[in-house]
């Protein structure tokens, strides 16, 4: 693996060699990309990019083939995939105007909060969640959609972090989705 990709960081020690807890590699290159984080489990594999994480499935691809023909490693492929696409965006998404419902809500957390004495802006939403009945599923299940600000950065910069179980092309069509409702336009 470090001959063939570069890996900068390896397992060196029989006990970095111990796949119930995953064998990591660090700093590796696939086509120009800098692969974080490879780690090989005895029931999966998980890649770790700064990019579109297509990039990553296509990297373990290869990596199964290289070690099922190159070395003769027996591979039992189940066909579950799972993606985690992490994003920071700039959007004029008002989700403020589009959930005026719970407005009362918001000024009621800010109400009791200024009697207690804590000097408080307005409540707004400034964010969303989507999940579904993780009791009902079995494992692995994906996790949550998440679209939220930025934490640390005021909301006059419209500047949002969010998290999708989906390909980084289709969480892409997620968040236009998103910006076409809740878009100020």
């Amino acid at each position: 693996m470090q001959d063939k990709y570069g890996f900068v960081q390896v397992p060196t020690t029989i006990a970095e060699l111990d796949f119930t807890k995953g064998v990591t590699f660090l700093q590796g290159y696939y086509k120009g990309l800098v692969i974080s984080k490879l780690q090989v489990y005895e029931n999966g594999m998980l890649c770790e990019a700064l990019a579109d994480n297509s990039a990553c499935d296509e990297f373990m691809g290869e990596v199964l083939e290289w070690a099922k023909t190159e070395h003769a490693i027996p591979i039992k492929e189940s066909g579950v995939k799972a993606f985690i696409s992490q994003l920071e965006v700039v959007t004029n998404v008002d989700l403020e105007k589009h959930l005026q419902k719970i407005d009362s809500v918001a000024a009621l957390i800010g109400q009791s909060l200024k009697s207690y004495g804590q000097p408080v802006g307005l409540y707004q939403m400034s964010g969303i969640k989507l999940h579904y009945d993780s009791a009902a599923t079995p494992v692995p299940r994906p996790p949550e959609f998440v679209f939220e600000r930025r934490a640390g950065e005021p909301y006059s910069t419209n500047q949002y972090f969010s998290s999708a179980p989906l390909r980084t092309a289709d969480h892409m069509r997620v968040l236009n989705q998103l910006e076409k409702i809740f878009g100020t336009s």
